[in-house]
């Protein structure tokens, strides 16, 4: 019985983990996104036109796939293991 206990919280501790590691490169995601396309919007003019110009949600969206990846190639490094974060 203690076996079967140990078994069910460690496999509850893994889906913490992940579903943690996934909040934050969600969180991650989005941050970046708008930092990446409200940079591009401003470098380009700052104008009404440009909140909706494709070119700008392409940096956005270049930006968000970065981040996503970064995130997947960290989630095993630093003192946080289950993070998305190196440090």
């Amino acid at each position: 019985m203690c076996y079967a206990h140990n078994a069910v919280h460690n496999n509850s501790r893994k889906e913490i983990t992940m579903s943690t590691f996934l909040k934050d490169t969600a969180e991650r995601a989005v941050r970046t996104f708008l930092q990446g396309y409200l940079g591009a919007w401003i470098a380009t003019g700052a104008d009404a036109d440009g909140l909706i110009a494709t070119d700008n949600l392409k940096v956005g969206a270049v930006a968000v796939a970065l981040s996503v990846a970064m995130s997947m190639g960290l989630k095993n490094v630093g003192p946080h293991k289950g993070s998305a974060s190196a440090i």
